[in-house]
């Protein structure tokens, strides 16, 4: 799944689980990412190329970041 890369989105705020893989793929309007603390996978270039992604919030503990599947 791949979103129109022309979408414009600056403050991107995830309220899901999972991030499907090449989802935000290419989109420089992004500047910031809010992921909750349930978040359980982020796949493969989800945000890859995005090159005005600056800022990653990121609501739960280390110990839940380090269980987070990265692909």
């Amino acid at each position: 799944m791949l979103l129109h890369k022309n979408l414009d989105i600056k403050n991107l705020v995830i309220k899901c689980d999972t991030v499907p893989e090449y989802l935000f793929y290419d989109n420089d309007s992004i500047e910031s990412v809010t992921l909750p603390w349930y978040i359980e996978e982020i796949g493969p270039y989800a945000f890859g190329s995005c090159d005005n992604l600056k800022t990653v919030i990121y609501d739960g503990t280390q110990e839940e970041w380090e269980s987070i599947d990265i692909g």
